[in-house]
């Protein structure tokens, strides 16, 4: 029985774990800001625009890393997802401490479930994202 081989383009089982983990985050951190969106692009637009691209972002990522042969592409795709899921993290601590322009309304309410999945799975992406690049800068 052969023992299979790693090509160069193969990353080690460690690498295939922290893609995995990352792609699972920003899927979820997707999907979470899908059911709000509506109601912010009508309220404050300036929000539902952000959910938007936030999702789009992390679809992307998700994508991209998930498919071996796109790997020139995964170390942008770990910078862009981290950074739009940093700012989102940001945006998320300030509309529950001292609010945002056009929706003060969130302040104080730590336990909203959307909020909690967010900041949950956008925390996971950041974190799996600073091991994916520092493991692809060895």
């Amino acid at each position: 029985m052969a023992t299979p081989t790693l090509s160069m383009d193969d990353p080690p089982p460690a690498g295939r774990t922290i893609r995995f983990v990352g792609i699972v985050a920003a899927m979820t951190a997707a999907i979470a800001h899908i059911p709000p969106a509506p109601d912010h692009l009508r309220e404050v637009p300036y929000i539902g625009v952000g959910f938007v691209l936030l999702t789009a972002c992390c679809l992307s990522a998700a994508f991209i890393l998930a498919v071996p042969s796109l790997h020139p592409a995964w170390r942008p795709a770990w910078i862009a997802s981290a950074v739009s899921c940093s700012v989102a993290i940001a945006a998320l601590l300030l509309s529950r401490t001292i609010g945002l322009p056009g929706m003060s309304d969130d302040i104080g309410r730590w336990t909203e479930p959307f909020g909690l999945v967010s900041i949950g799975s956008e925390a996971v992406v950041v974190v799996t994202a600073v091991v994916g690049l520092g493991r692809r800068s060895r």
